[in-house]
């Protein structure tokens, strides 16, 4: 699954649906939300964006063996920008262009050292791979 293929190419039956949120279309783009990511897709089918929403889905859907920003570095190198995500929540991100194929991978992290309820670090919130 990547930005860019068809969702009628793809079987979403083999994953459970996300109660939490409500599938929703905006200006011709609609929102779909399974337990571990949301895609969003094109009037036509064409995914435009795929969106982490668990550490499971960071670790084991699209990118196995990503658990820190350091392994983000070690895979896509240093040639990456980094902005503002969300001000109020303290999230930044590191965006990596590819202006080949108009695609942008960004690694959503917490500003400062954030931990679980277990005392685990999180070094990554979300991943988001889109079209633009």
């Amino acid at each position: 699954m990547k930005p860019g293929q068809n969702i009628k190419d793809l079987d979403f039956g083999k994953y459970k649906k996300n109660s939490d949120f409500q599938e929703k279309v905006v200006k011709n783009h609609y929102y779909k939300y399974y337990k571990d990511f949301s895609v969003v897709y094109d009037s036509d089918g064409n995914i435009i964006k795929l969106k982490t929403l668990s550490l499971n889905a960071i670790q084991h859907v699209w990118l196995i063996g990503i658990h820190s920003l350091d392994d983000v570095t070690q895979r896509l190198g240093n040639n990456f920008v980094v902005s503002k995500y969300d001000k109020a929540q303290r999230l930044s991100s590191r965006d990596y262009y590819d202006n080949a194929n108009k695609l942008r991978a960004r690694f959503v992290f917490p500003e400062g050292d954030v931990y679980t309820t277990n005392n685990q670090k999180i070094s990554l919130v979300w991943v988001i791979l889109e079209k633009y």
